[in-house]
């Protein structure tokens, strides 16, 4: 979500602020309703102080039009309007989500990585992919996941233009923009299966 903040408390308690509004079509409110009251103030833009919005919140990422939220019962829910909730998965221990994009990581209970969001997997963004067993922990970005097994070795898959995938290489510039249409970037940019980055 672009321009907002989200904080989860020490009793945790789900707080956000800042801009109301995402746009993808249109606008639509995220945390009060025309679409869906909160705190009782229907089509505002700005919420100018923190509101909690949800208890029993162990953390919570920000993406450009959801919220995803991991509960302290290890379920992820993607948020989109507080009357358009939907449960993801009940075996979470971490999850990471782009702020930009759709990336979205998780590790499961069992140290599964399962992802979405990355281009050139052979999935659509809305499903899930297992990239990875033994997985300690996670980073993210749009189209790249960065994640360290339980070696202590870092992997990378994903976008890799400005050399993120640590391996010495970097895909070639971007070619010159197409009128109208901005960039075209195709898949010799992005780096699936993942790689192990080398520390020389």
């Amino acid at each position: 979500m672009f321009n907002n903040v989200v904080a989860v408390d020490n009793n945790n308690s789900l707080w956000v602020w800042g801009r109301n509004r995402v746009e993808i079509w249109e606008y639509y409110d995220v945390f009060t309703e025309s679409y869906g009251l909160i705190n009782g103030d229907a089509d505002i833009e700005t919420i100018n102080s923190p509101r909690k919005i949800m208890d029993n919140v162990k953390y919570a990422c920000a993406a450009d039009d959801r919220l995803y939220i991991l509960t302290l019962d290890n379920v992820l829910i993607e948020w989109k309007t507080p009357k358009n909730q939907v449960i993801l998965m009940d075996d979470v221990k971490h999850m990471e989500s782009s702020a930009y994009g759709s990336t979205l990581a998780v590790i499961t209970n069992d140290g599964r990585l399962l992802c979405r969001g990355l281009k050139n997997t052979g999935q659509d963004y809305e499903s899930f992919i297992e990239i990875a067993k033994n997985v300690e922990f996670v980073a993210v970005d749009i189209d790249t996941v960065c994640y360290v097994d339980n070696q202590g070795k870092v992997y990378f898959a994903g976008y890799n233009m400005y050399g993120l995938s640590g391996n010495g290489e970097k895909m070639p510039d971007l070619p010159p923009p197409i009128p109208d249409a901005g960039y075209e970037i195709d898949d010799s940019y992005y780096v699936y299966p993942p790689v192990q980055v080398r520390f020389r």
